[in-house]
C-alpha cells in the first residue's frame, strides 16, 4: 500500500515520528510536482490546488495538514476516539 494522509479517523499513527515525517514530506512535494505541472500559465503554480485535489478533496486537506505539523485526531479498532485533533471527511454538500 502507499501512503495515506491521516484524516483524523483512522488509528493513531505507528510508525516512528521520524519515518512518518518523511513520507509526509515526500508527499507533500509530490503534491506540489503535480501543481506545477498542471498550473502552466499560471503566475505562481504551486499557489492553487491541482485537478487531483479538487477531486480527491479529504485526501488533499489530509496531507496539507498534517504537512502542517497539526496534530490528527485517532480512533481505536472499535471506533472509540483515543485522541484529539483534526478530523477531515467529506462534507454534505459543497463548502461544508
Amino acid at each position: 500500500t502507499g501512503f495515506e494522509p491521516a484524516t483524523g479517523d483512522g488509528p493513531p499513527i505507528a510508525e516512528p515520528a521520524a519515518t512518518r515525517a518523511a513520507s509526509v514530506r515526500t508527499a507533500f512535494e509530490g503534491l506540489l510536482q503535480i501543481r506545477r505541472l498542471t498550473g502552466t500559465g499560471r503566475p505562481d503554480p504551486e499557489a492553487a490546488p491541482a485537478p487531483w485535489e479538487l477531486n480527491r478533496p479529504v485526501r488533499a486537506v489530509a496531507l496539507v495538514l498534517e504537512r502542517s505539523g497539526a496534530t490528527p485526531s485517532a480512533v481505536d479498532p472499535s471506533g472509540r476516539r483515543v485522541s484529539a485533533g483534526y478530523r477531515v471527511r467529506d462534507g454534505e454538500s459543497a463548502g461544508s
